[in-house]
């Protein structure tokens, strides 16, 4: 009697513990490893008034890039053009994986010297009223010397990089013209004047007028006198 029951015990517990079901195995997630974004960029710098300003950024590891607000597309280079004041660019890198983010900033600070730092600067902001004209030579000998009293040329140069010229009397000489300054010399239309000197009170520039019979050149030397606009 006491086998049976021991029998009978040894086939319950069977029973009952095949009939028990083990608990899932909960996998383990492991969330990605997102990457926190590195950036170069040009250095902070000072330029003079209306100079250029050649801006890069280089990023690993993103997945989008901003330029103050902007969406840029990938590692960029970019000319800021004829800058006339201070400014600060913000670049942002952000590395965006599922749900996770991470962003990085780095921010460029450009300084802008006053007009009176560059030649385009003192040419835009005055009014320049001529004032002598001289012819001279080749070897720049004087031909003849004119005080100019009832005609004169005004000049305005804009800082979008356009010159107009009026006579005296504020009839305009022409349409306004896009010019440029290179090597010492105001461009318009592949038309030289090449600036002799200039400051705040006087602007001289010298041109090309024309040859004599002997071939050689005949120059144009003009002074100007600055004044508000």
């Amino acid at each position: 009697m006491k086998s049976l029951m021991i029998i009978f015990s040894v086939i319950f517990v069977s029973l009952f513990c095949g009939c028990q079901k083990s608990d899932p195995v909960t996998p383990v997630v492991v969330p990605p490893v997102v990457k926190t974004p590195t950036i170069s960029v040009s250095a902070d710098t000072t330029l003079n008034y209306g100079e250029n300003y050649n801006l890069t950024v280089s990023a690993t590891d993103f997945s989008s890039i901003t330029l103050n607000g902007n969406n840029i597309t990938g590692n960029f280079a970019i000319t800021i053009n004829t800058l006339l004041r201070d400014t600060i660019m913000t670049i942002i890198a952000t590395n965006a994986v599922g749900a996770e983010t991470k962003s990085v900033s780095k921010i460029v600070t450009i300084k802008v010297r006053d007009y009176s730092s560059s030649t385009f600067g003192i040419l835009s902001h005055y009014k320049w009223t001529s004032i002598r004209s001289e012819e001279l030579d080749a070897n720049k000998n004087y031909l003849y010397d004119i005080v100019l009293s009832g005609y004169s040329l005004i000049v305005i140069c804009s800082t979008d990089w356009h010159i107009s010229f009026y006579e005296a009397n504020g009839t305009p000489y022409g349409d306004p013209q896009k010019f440029s300054l290179a090597n010492g010399d105001i461009i318009v239309n592949s038309f030289h004047r090449h600036i002799e000197s200039i400051s705040l009170t006087r602007l001289v520039y010298s041109y090309v007028s024309g040859q004599f019979n002997d071939g050689s050149n005949s120059i144009i030397r003009e002074t100007f006198a600055a004044s508000a606009k």
